[in-house]
C-alpha cells in the first residue's frame, strides 16, 4: 500500500481513475468537531489495494479509512464511521487532538460516476458549483445510500435548511454539514476552480515564484517579452510560458475571480503598463513588486491620472508579498505565495461576481 500525499486537485485525480477504469473510493470528511487535523469537505482517494492519494488526517484515522474503503469497494456499498481523537497521553500511540470526525467512504457507482463527471467538467470550464451529498441511513439493515445533487449556475432559493446550507457553502467557500432528518445527513461542497497565477515577468523572481506557486496548487502562466526569459525550460513541467507584450497579454487573458496576478517585471514602466491592463479585472489578487519609492511613484501616477482612487489602490498588494524580511529570490517567492494563500483562504467568495475590464489601453 502506498501513500501519495501531494494531490492538489482530488477531482482531477478522480477523472484520471474514471478514464482508466480503476476501482476506488473517496474518503470524505462529512463533519468535524473540536480540534481535528482536517475539516469537513476534505477528501482522499483510496484504491482497492489500499493506496491513498491525498490525506484526511493521517495516522490511525487513515489506517481505518483504508480498511473501510477496501471493504466498501468490494461490496460496492458506502459506509460511515466516526473517529475520536481521544488519546489521553502523548506517550501513547493514540491521536490526542480531542476532536471528532465523521468519515464517509464513498465507493464508485454508476450514479456517482455521472456526478463526478459533472464536477470535473465544471472545473475544466472554470465554473463554480456546489456538489451536495445526501447520506440516507437504513438503521434496520445497517445500510447507507448516497443521493447527489449538483448545482451549477443558479442556486436554489428559499429559507429551508438545505437551501441556506448550499448558499453558505457557495458564499464562504467552505463545506457545510447539515441534517434534513435524523437518518438523512448532507454535505454541501463548494466546487471552486483551481487558483490560476499569472506572472508578468520571467526573470529570477518570476521563475522562483512559478515553481513555488505550483507546489501549493496554483496553475501557473508566465508572460514575458524577452526571448531569453521566455524559455519554458526555465520554469519546469506544467508551467505555461507565453511570449508577448505584457500589456496586451494581460488584457486579452480571460481573468476570472480565481485568478491571481503577480507583476514582477524588470522595472516600473513595464509593471505600470501591466498593472493598467488588469487594474479593473475581477482578479482575486493583484500584487506588484518594487521598493516603497517605486510603489509610491506608480500610485501617484495612477491617482493623478484618475485611473484609480485611494480606496481602489488598497486592493493592490504593493510592495508585493508578506513582510517577513525576505532577501533572497526564493524567500521573496515564498513571501508572495504566502500572501496569495492568505488572500485565498480568508477572502469571502461571491457566487456571481460582476466583471468589468479596462475599456481601452493608452
Amino acid at each position: 500500500m502506498l501513500t501519495h500525499p501531494v494531490v492538489t486537485d482530488i477531482y482531477q485525480k478522480v477523472a484520471e481513475f474514471l478514464r482508466s477504469g480503476k476501482r476506488f473510493a473517496l474518503a470524505v470528511v462529512m463533519k468535524d468537531a473540536g480540534s481535528t487535523p482536517r475539516k469537513a469537505g476534505t477528501k482522499a482517494i483510496i484504491d482497492d489495494e489500499g493506496s491513498i492519494w491525498g490525506t484526511i488526517g493521517g495516522g490511525l484515522l487513515e489506517s481505518d479509512a483504508r480498511k473501510a474503503a477496501m471493504a466498501a469497494i468490494e461490496l460496492r456499498e458506502p459506509t460511515i464511521f466516526d473517529f475520536k481523537f481521544a488519546g489521553t497521553s502523548a506517550a501513547e500511540n493514540l491521536p490526542i487532538c480531542g476532536g471528532n470526525m465523521r468519515i464517509l467512504i464513498e465507493p464508485l457507482t454508476d450514479r456517482l460516476r455521472d456526478s463526478y463527471h459533472a464536477v470535473v467538467q465544471a472545473l475544466d470550464d472554470r465554473a463554480r458549483a456546489v456538489f451536495v451529498r445526501h447520506v440516507v441511513t437504513d438503521e434496520k439493515r445497517g445500510k447507507f445510500g448516497i443521493v447527489t445533487h449538483f448545482y451549477r449556475g443558479n442556486l436554489p432559493t428559499g429559507d429551508d435548511r438545505e437551501t441556506l446550507a448550499i448558499a453558505k457553502a457557495a458564499a464562504s467557500g467552505e463545506s457545510q454539514h447539515y441534517f434534513i432528518a435524523e437518518n438523512y445527513e448532507s454535505l454541501a461542497e463548494p466546487i471552486i476552480p483551481p487558483p490560476r497565477l499569472l506572472i508578468s515577468g520571467g526573470g529570477h523572481v518570476g521563475q522562483a515564484l512559478a515553481r513555488t506557486a505550483q507546489l501549493v496548487g496554483f496553475e501557473v502562466v508566465v508572460i514575458e517579452d524577452r526571448e531569453e526569459f521566455s524559455d519554458p525550460s526555465l520554469f519546469g513541467d506544467g508551467i505555461e510560458c507565453r511570449r508577448g507584450q505584457f500589456r496586451d497579454a494581460l488584457f486579452e487573458f480571460p481573468i476570472d475571480q480565481d485568478t491571481y496576478i503577480a507583476l514582477v517585471g524588470r522595472g516600473h514602466i513595464v509593471d505600470s503598463k501591466a498593472l493598467l491592463s488588469c487594474l479593473n479585472s475581477p482578479a482575486a489578487y493583484i500584487g506588484m513588486m518594487g521598493s516603497r519609492r517605486k510603489v509610491a511613484l506608480v500610485k501617484k501616477e495612477f491617482i493623478d491620472g484618475m485611473l484609480i482612487d485611494e480606496e481602489g489602490w488598497k486592493k493592490i498588494h504593493a510592495p508585493i508579498g508578506l513582510d517577513i524580511g525576505a532577501e533572497t529570490v526564493p524567500e521573496i517567492a515564498a513571501s508572495i505565495v504566502a500572501q496569495m494563500i492568505e488572500v485565498r483562504r480568508r477572502s469571502v467568495m461571491q457566487w456571481e461576481r460582476p466583471r468589468c475590464r479596462t475599456l481601452a489601453l493608452t
